[in-house]
């Protein structure tokens, strides 16, 4: 799976603008550790690791003096502190603020899934801060430095489907309807009324609907204290105020982009970084009970996207195979197979790339896993190409 390495992250901190202080390891970035081990080594660079629990911004201090008397004799720029969120969010804001006013010669690391987005109100306290990693491609913005023209709405619907406001999570949507509803606009991009109106309250009336709809679009811009569409032309679009980035467009794009692509390694990173942002099913947590509920528009998004996921898991295996790496290669398509349940080209492939390593016996047991499932679900038998291919991998009985 594509990440980032060490290298890479090293390029990015050397890059770090002069005149910043404070570099947050991005919240986003799931290895955030990393990032340690990029300065670690540097004979000017301090690692605090703070522990216990509900620290005081006095808890704090203490710990980082005491970490500080091991480096004594070292001539300290920079500290790395990590575990900060064992202090309250405010309570390390305030500990953050003081400590990088009073060492305005020392750099800070701050390793944290909760970022003072509150101290970025302040200008000139903004201005000394960065993010590592930055990368638009995976949504890993640098809150500090970017534009604040705009508002900066991240959706990140594969998952449970978390929202970010110019960096800070909502967490509270003053009910179901204005969630379901938001995500719904930011998955549609452009959509009309009529359309809302049968998804959402295909049993009101018009006018009925209509004001529940304008009740509800108002709780949402109330929520992230900015309209988020704009009506014009029969639709309602993102609004101009808004800079959107959707887990599920930039998904969608990289693959097809992938497709169109010319060049094989820029087409398995287009396919990689797609992959990367494929961490669940869409909007998992969302109860669509579709059992009863076929038509439920994210049980059909949802299946549509996870479609799409095996299929990029497919393309990037032939990749992989095209370029000489059989291991990788295998790892794509079982994960794909997972997907596309009865893809009999697959098995055909996995089967033969076990039996080429010598693992007859998973090369078989695939073979009897398709048999049963086709048996089981559509009342045949596999095509007489994987019964060849079963049959030529089988051990032939010994004769006396």
């Amino acid at each position: 799976m594509f990440d980032w390495s060490l290298e890479s992250l090293q390029d990015q901190l050397a890059s770090v603008a002069d005149t910043t202080q404070i570099i947050f390891a991005h919240p986003h970035y799931q290895n955030q550790k990393r990032i340690i081990h990029c300065l670690v080594d540097d004979q000017e660079t301090a690692y605090v690791s703070f522990f216990g629990d509900d620290l005081t911004v006095d808890d704090l201090n203490t710990q980082v003096e005491q970490h500080l008397n091991d480096y004594a004799d070292m001539n300290i720029q920079t500290i790395i502190l990590d575990d900060c969120d064992r202090a309250q969010k405010h309570i390390f804001n305030d500990f953050l603020l003081n400590y990088a006013n009073n060492h305005k010669d020392i750099k800070l690391v701050v390793i944290s899934r909760l970022v003072a987005y509150e101290l970025f109100e302040d200008d000139a306290f903004r201005s000394r801060c960065q993010f590592v990693p930055v990368d638009p491609k995976l949504m890993l913005y640098d809150y500090a430095q970017r534009d604040a023209s705009q508002t900066l709405v991240e959706v990140r619907s594969f998952g449970s489907g978390i929202v970010y406001v110019n960096g800070r999570q909502i967490e509270q949507w003053d009910g179901i309807l204005p969630r379901q509803l938001f995500f719904y606009l930011a998955d549609r991009g452009m959509t009309t009324r009529n359309d809302i109106f049968a998804t959402f309250w295909p049993n009101l009336n018009t006018r009925e609907a209509t004001n529940v709809f304008h009740v509800t679009k108002r709780k949402i811009t109330d929520i992230i204290s900015e309209s988020f569409t704009k009506f014009g032309g029969g639709f309602y679009r993102i609004s101009p105020n808004i800079e959107l980035s959707y887990d599920v467009i930039r998904f969608s794009e990289y693959i097809q982009s992938s497709v169109i692509c010319e060049d094989a390694e820029e087409a398995i990173n287009l396919l990689e970084t797609a992959i990367a942002l494929y961490r669940a099913a869409f909007l998992n947590a969302e109860n669509t009970d579709e059992e009863d509920n076929k038509d439920h528009w994210v049980s059909k998004r949802r299946e549509e996207l996870h479609e799409m996921y095996g299929e990029a898991l497919l393309m990037l295996a032939e990749y992989k195979i095209d370029t000489g790496d059989e291991k990788q290669a295998l790892g794509y398509y079982l994960s794909a197979l997972r997907i596309l349940n009865h893809h009999e080209e697959i098995v055909a492939k996995v089967m033969k790339l076990y039996h080429d390593s010598g693992q007859t016996n998973d090369a078989l047991a695939l073979y009897d896993w398709i048999e049963h499932n086709l048996e089981k679900d559509y009342g045949i038998k596999p095509t007489t190409m994987l019964q060849e291919i079963a049959d030529g991998i089988r051990p032939k009985p010994v004769t006396v």
